[in-house]
Order: C-alpha cells, then sequence, then structure tokens
C-alpha cells in the first residue's frame, strides 16, 4: 500500500497519455504530492530536532 498513491498517479497520466493527448503535461507536482503524502510528512516531524 505503500506505493499506491504514486501508482494510482501515474496511472492515470498514463490513460490519459494514451487516450487524450501526447501533450498531457508530466504530473511531477501530483506524484510529489503523492510521494510526501500525510505519513511521510509525520514522519518527517519525528525526526525533527527536538525544539529547546
Amino acid at each position: 500500500m505503500r506505493h499506491a498513491p504514486l501508482a494510482a498517479v501515474m496511472t492515470d497520466f498514463l490513460g490519459r497519455l494514451r487516450d487524450e493527448s501526447r501533450e498531457i503535461p508530466y504530473p511531477a507536482q501530483a506524484l510529489r504530492r503523492a510521494y510526501e503524502g500525510p505519513g511521510r510528512r509525520a514522519a518527517a516531524r519525528l525526526c525533527e530536532p527536538a525544539a529547546d
């Protein structure tokens, strides 16, 4: 399930590329948002040094 959000974005992109237009822009921002999903942001906060 870890990569499901990334796979969903890429599946949508590839389907649109095939069915709509070869000029569909690459979904870099959507991939970044999917990669940095809520779990990763929470984990990143846990790794931050404690404020004194």
